[in-house]
């Protein structure tokens, strides 16, 4: 009954792909983004999948993140990856002005196989003024079905160390979709620009790894490394087509050119290194973590600036745990995020929200909203 279970949800998933990184989960997003040794359950599917192993047995979870300015704009953009003239087109009234990210989880924990839908995670960045044309549009959004396996032993260190083991497997979907209008049609004379488009899918593998180091009562410790995107590519048929726009009542109109389809092209994902650490302060509770993420690699339009990222966060929980206090940050080159969050702890229930400030993209100032179940 549990495998039919699991089949079945399996392909509810498949079929909800369609339509949407911020960080995934509210507790690892408010911690700074650490997660490699210190995120647990559906929480470390996205950082480290052997932290799958020190969830409940049974959980649910909805995660959800997204940039606070023009949330609207960016979410409709990704509707029209495939075609940005007419987005360009319908928003002529409105002042495009966005420049960031959207990004999720939905996931189910059954005895810690874990299955996963990484929904579209959108980064889009729009530009034009109202009342133009003349602007930019550039929006590419990737959406996944993780499969999440691990294995636990334990070590001979008097039954209070293990050593958890994890992989991620990723079958994934990819759209892109780009535009820049240079001038506006007038009475007399049209105006052109290309657009260019494409759909891909692909597949990647992640592992994980996590010593945990547990005294009942006093403390807790662990140490993770994680190796993401390993062979993870994306192949696609890139497309063009140059649309025509005319000035019609006052209003601009678009005229579609015929579609030209490029060569097969497969690009690549960046391999990611993290290594990380987290720990229990005795006595107080406090939770302490640390990761040191290294990110390198990538072709074509998957392609990122190589950097490394240090990422520091804490939880304090207060009221008998039923409510936790988080805060972190992280730094690098190309980084600089500060983090702040709290979990409400219900019966069974976990509710959290997260607030990260991008310092090198206000617009890109996001909430992360966490519901959990655990049993």
């Amino acid at each position: 009954m549990k495998k039919l279970f699991l089949v079945a949800m399996l392909l509810c998933f498949c079929v909800s792909v369609s339509s949407a990184e911020v960080y995934i989960s509210a507790r690892q997003a408010a911690m700074g983004g650490t997660g490699v040794a210190g995120a647990n359950g559906l929480d470390a599917v996205a950082y480290n999948p052997a932290g799958l192993l020190k969830g409940p047995d049974n959980e649910f979870r909805l995660s959800y993140g997204f940039a606070t300015k023009n949330f609207d704009q960016i979410y409709n953009s990704f509707s029209s990856a495939n075609d940005p003239g007419s987005y360009m087109v319908d928003n002529y009234d409105t002042n495009l002005d966005a420049n960031g990210n959207i990004s999720g989880i939905l996931g189910a924990d059954i005895r810690h196989v874990g299955i996963s839908l990484l929904t579209p995670s959108i980064k889009s960045v729009l530009s034009k003024p109202a009342g133009t044309l003349v602007g930019s549009f550039n929006n590419i959004g990737t959406s996944a079905i993780v499969l999440t396996l691990g294995r636990s032993f334990l070590l001979p260190v008097v039954n209070i160390a293990s050593l958890d083991i994890g992989v991620n497997l990723k079958s994934f979907h990819a759209a892109q979709g780009t535009i820049t209008i240079a001038s506006d049609p007038t009475i007399t004379s049209s105006s052109s620009a290309t657009a260019t488009y494409w759909t891909g899918s692909g597949f990647g593998v992640d592992l994980g790894a996590r010593t945990n180091i547990t005294i009942p009562a006093l403390a807790d410790f662990s140490v993770g490394v994680a190796l993401k995107n390993l062979a993870q590519t994306i192949t696609y048929n890139p497309k063009t087509r140059v649309d025509t726009f005319t000035l019609v009542g006052g209003s601009p109109v678009i005229s579609k050119g015929s579609e030209v389809v490029g060569t097969s092209t497969t690009t690549s994902s960046p391999v990611i290194t993290s290594i990380g650490c987290a720990g229990t302060i005795p006595i107080t509770g406090i939770k302490l973590a640390a990761d040191i993420e290294s990110i390198g690699g990538g072709s074509g339009a998957l392609a990122v600036p190589s950097e490394t990222v240090t990422h520091l966060g804490l939880e304090w929980p207060i009221m008998m745990k039923s409510l936790l206090l988080r805060a972190g940050f992280a730094s690098g080159s190309n980084t600089s995020l500060l983090s702040f969050g709290a979990q409400l702890n219900l019966p069974f229930m976990g509710l959290e929200i997260t607030n990260v400030i991008d310092q090198k993209n206000s617009e890109n100032t996001s909430w992360v909203l966490d519901a959990s179940i655990g049993i």
